[in-house]
């Protein structure tokens, strides 16, 4: 038995499958985003940490002035990222 695209059940299954393969990626492309998104944040973290540790320590000690602007740094990078997957969560919808 031969398939045939041109009956309207062919046309109709055909569609059906291509909406939802199209739907099927777009979620893995926002799955994929939202992972790369917080990789990107955590490398920015360590990269933000790792440069202050550096800058602290050239004196020998750590000020508490020194660890408010590491916490002040390390909250705006959560709240970009928090931000950031908001946006994308949105878009998605």
């Amino acid at each position: 038995m031969e398939y045939d695209n041109t009956t309207p059940t062919g046309i109709a299954s055909t569609t059906l499958m291509t909406l939802l393969t199209i739907t099927q990626t777009e979620e893995v492309f926002r799955i994929v985003q939202i992972i790369l998104t917080c990789l990107v944040a955590l490398v920015t973290l360590a990269y933000t940490i790792w440069k202050w540790y550096r800058k602290a320590k050239a004196d020998g000690t750590i000020t508490a002035d020194e660890i408010d602007e590491l916490v002040d740094d390390v909250k705006e990078i959560v709240e970009d990222t928090e931000e950031k997957i908001t946006e994308d969560k949105e878009d998605g919808n």
